[in-house]
Order: C-alpha cells, then sequence, then structure tokens
C-alpha cells in the first residue's frame, strides 16, 4: 500500500479457504465498531475489492 494517511483504517484481507460470508461477517462488524467509535459506517461491494466510508 501506498501513501495511506496516518488516520486511516486500512484492512488487508487474505481470505485464503475463508467462504464469502465469513469475509463479509468480519466486515459488517467492522463497519458496525467504526460506528460505534464516532464514524459513519463503512461500505463495501463483494468482489469489487471497494471500501468506502459512510455508505
Amino acid at each position: 500500500m501506498t501513501d495511506v494517511p496516518p488516520d486511516s483504517l486500512v484492512i488487508q484481507i487474505e481470505p485464503g479457504s475463508a467462504p464469502a460470508e465469513e469475509i463479509a461477517s468480519l466486515l459488517i462488524d467492522v463497519s458496525r465498531l467504526y460506528r460505534l467509535c464516532g464514524g459513519s459506517g463503512l461500505g463495501f461491494e463483494a468482489g469489487t475489492g471497494s471500501i468506502t466510508e459512510g455508505e
């Protein structure tokens, strides 16, 4: 990863043999935790590698 601002949340997932449902569950939990800390949550789409804040 290059030029990531120091206050950014970066998650790199090496899925191995984990099913997509387990990965989705992890990302949902991270989004909930982020909201509990005052963030706007995370938006993500399966298969795109895209995660955005507040969607």
